[in-house]
């Protein structure tokens, strides 16, 4: 069964069937514009290009988190070494309610 199977049957043969879809164990997929016209499939190759473009960003984001996590971790030790308190740590602290 292919993602048509997926949908609702008033969706499956609406105008946006091709375009990006969420699916919860697929991520985003988009179905092949098959047997549709020129301009439908510049749309739906646009459409996959800029949900890739996303994925690559997502990812670089991930690991610029990640990098600016150890930078803060080694600053804090190096001040720890030259006893001066640290400055990214998290402080204790209570939520009001």
């Amino acid at each position: 069964m292919g993602l048509h199977g997926h949908r609702f049957d008033d969706m499956k043969e609406d105008q946006y069937r091709i375009l990006p879809h969420q699916y919860l164990d697929l991520g985003w997929a988009i179905m092949d514009p098959e047997g549709t016209d020129p301009t439908t499939q510049v749309m739906v190759n646009y459409a996959y290009e800029l949900v890739d473009k996303n994925r690559r960003l997502e990812d670089q984001l991930k690991a610029q988190e990640a990098t600016l996590k150890r930078y803060r971790q080694v600053i804090d030790e190096q001040r720890v070494c030259l006893n001066l308190p640290r400055i990214y740590e998290e402080l204790p602290h209570e939520f009001r309610p």
